[in-house]
């Protein structure tokens, strides 16, 4: 965005805040990222308002974003912005350096496209010397600062992000002089020594002329403005100049009394041109130098810009669904590890061939796959600008994942869907119509000619199957050998053992995994001296924080278990183990000490108690 001192006279800070504003809350949502930048005499005016690419995919990214542009409008209304001195020129050149230096930092995130926003020509350049030696209030238009612009721009193009101007606030048969490098700019006649001095400095020699516009025309953007007023002088540097005599000869004057000598022409003529400026540009001819031929658009007043921008910024959104991709674990939590690219939709408009292929023909299905951010988009065309057509969207399931279902207009489905109007209106939740069987996977929304429908789609990992072992230990915790065991998996109870034959047994350690969900746990064999179990184990497999665990259950042999939980054990991989008590024979289990048995004598004891009481009441 422009912040040049132009934009503030003009009055036209609200206006690019607001057409930019815009764009970021049509967009959020998307896989879209947003950086912002100002530029004044300096590729950043000011630092604070300035953000590079940031995702908008969520609120607070969006928030960061409009943010910098809420910083731009405020610090463009200082007080002392418009009086600060060597702050609001325009710089092309720095502006889109910015851009360049991003671009190389981040390779694989390159803009893919720059929107230049400024009601003004490039009058000053980081190059130097600059054109007639101008210091950073400058306000011409001088030939090295068009060149420099061009080079940078060119080289931002061959990084492969395409720059888009908007010129604002002028009229397409505007034309502004295009100064040599050679002429000079002074702001009064008791500095131009100053300004002959200047230009010797940087270029080692005089300049050719010397440009003057008087007090009355500093509010004036363009020297165009300046010339058809006939608010300026433009002298010749002459050997009256330089022996501090007085002024060349004036190509322009109408001001009295006349500096000496006078010619008392009041009329520039084609002879000027090839004397102090060597042409005149337009505004698209002049977007054009940093664009490619005919990309430059106007905006010709402030008040047009946010209706230019959001069709040029927007246009490839208009009539679009984006489904946006994400991955959560067994606890809802997001999996930031998970490669969101490659995901499988097909999109089917059943009332006709709405959608727009990749030739811009129009079809009734496309089948496409997420990108890296896990976003794709679907674009849908009609004839009829008031059809509002249904969009059937697929996934394409994959193993071990499954639709995660979301509220979407307070109804539950297999999206969460809202609708991003592109004149700035706030996003609106829609509802979302699940079709087809749980195994496709379906979805349906009506799209909407002109907004973008935007759609959440969450796929929930299912946990991997993971190993289990189970140990028998003596009381000095060690395991003991000659212990079998089997696995069977349990009813919903958790009580019966369900099929034919066990899940696991004693030596499939390495060789079988587990899911999640109910088992029993039987000993088949005891070491030699011990005991069987008296009964099952009764435990489920559980997910926590992304692992598996055991959850026990009251019933049962639980009391012999010991520990339990995620097998830690390097080499084993993902999975639980076990930790069993012995029971010796003919006594009573001494594994684990006072720590499992005395609560289970402390349980046999009130039991028995108990039994006393009843036969107390009974008689």
């Amino acid at each position: 965005m422009d912040a040049s001192n132009s934009v503030i006279v003009k009055k036209g800070v609200d206006a690019m805040s607001e057409a930019a504003a815009n764009i970021v809350k049509s967009l959020t949502g998307t896989a879209t990222s947003i950086g912002v930048y100002n530029f004044g005499s300096y590729g950043t005016r000011f630092k604070e308002a300035m953000v590079s690419s940031t995702s908008i995919q969520d609120q607070r990214g969006a928030s960061k974003v409009l943010a910098a542009i809420r910083k731009y409008n405020s610090n463009m209304k200082l007080p002392g912005s418009y009086t600060s001195v060597g702050q609001g020129a325009t710089n092309w050149e720095g502006a889109l350096k910015n851009i360049e230096d991003f671009n190389k930092q981040n390779p694989t995130s390159k803009y893919d496209v720059v929107y230049f926003l400024t009601d003004g020509y490039p009058t000053f350049s980081d190059t130097t010397p600059r054109g007639g030696a101008d210091d950073a209030s400058a306000g011409m238009v001088h030939v090295s600062d068009v060149r420099y612009a061009k080079e940078a721009a060119d080289r931002v193009k061959q990084q492969g992000t395409r720059i888009q101007p908007v010129l604002i606030n002028v009229h397409e048969d505007f034309t502004e002089p295009i100064a040599k490098d050679s002429t000079a700019v002074f702001k009064a006649k008791s500095t131009y020594k100053a300004a002959i001095e200047a230009y010797r400095q940087a270029y080692g020699s005089v300049p050719a002329h010397l440009f003057l516009p008087w007090e009355q025309s500093q509010e004036n953007s363009f020297v165009r403005d300046v010339l058809n007023k006939k608010d300026a002088d433009i002298y010749t540097v002459g050997e009256r100049t330089l022996l501090g005599r007085g002024f060349g000869d004036p190509l322009a004057s109408k001001h009295d009394p006349q500096p000496q000598p006078d010619n008392t022409r009041v009329e520039l003529n084609e002879r000027d041109w090839s004397t102090w400026a060597v042409a005149e540009r337009g505004p698209l001819q002049m977007g054009d130098v940093i664009a490619s031929e005919g990309d430059s658009i106007l905006a010709t007043t402030f008040g047009d810009l946010k209706r230019v921008l959001a069709e040029v910024a927007l246009a490839s959104c208009a009539g679009t669904v984006t489904l946006m991709k994400s991955v959560i674990d067994a606890e809802e939590k997001p999996v930031p590890t998970e490669r969101l690219a490659g995901w499988e939709f097909k999109a089917h408009t059943p009332e006709g061939d709405f959608l727009v292929a990749q030739d811009d023909s129009r079809t009734t299905e496309i089948t496409d796959t997420t990108d890296d951010s896990g976003s794709l988009t679907f674009h849908i065309k009609t004839d009829d600008p008031n059809a509002v057509p249904a969009v059937q969207i697929t996934e394409i399931k994959r193993n071990g994942y499954s639709m995660f279902r979301q509220n979407s207009a307070n109804k539950a489905a297999n999206a969460r869907c809202s609708i991003n109007y592109l004149d700035g209106q706030p996003a609106q939740e829609i509802e979302v119509a699940d079709v087809g069987d749980e195994e496709n996977q379906d979805f349906q929304i009506s799209a909407k000619p002109g907004a973008v429908v935007i759609c959440k789609v969450v796929n929930q990992k299912e946990p991997e199957n993971g190993f289990f072992r189970v140990d028998k230990v003596d009381m000095e915790g060690k395991p003991l050998r000659g212990a079998r065991f089997e696995l069977w998996q349990a009813s919903d109870s958790g009580i019966e053992p369900q099929g034919e034959a066990p899940v696991w047994k004693t030596g499939d350690e390495s060789k079988v995994k587990l899911a999640p969900g109910k088992y029993l746990l039987i000993e088949t064999q005891s070491p030699q001296g011990y005991s069987l179990l008296p009964e099952a184990i009764q435990f489920e497999i559980v997910v926590e924080n992304g692992k598996h665990t055991i959850k026990l259950s009251t019933g049962g042999s639980a009391v012999f278990v010991l520990n339990s939980g995620p097998d830690e054990t390097v080499d084993r991989g993902f999975g639980t183990y076990m930790q069993v008590a012995d029971v010796q024979v003919g006594t009573l289990p001494k594994t684990g000490g006072f720590g499992v048995w005395l609560w289970a004598l402390f349980g046999l004891l009130v039991v028995g108690a108990g039994g006393v009481v009843a036969r107390r009441r009974t008689a």
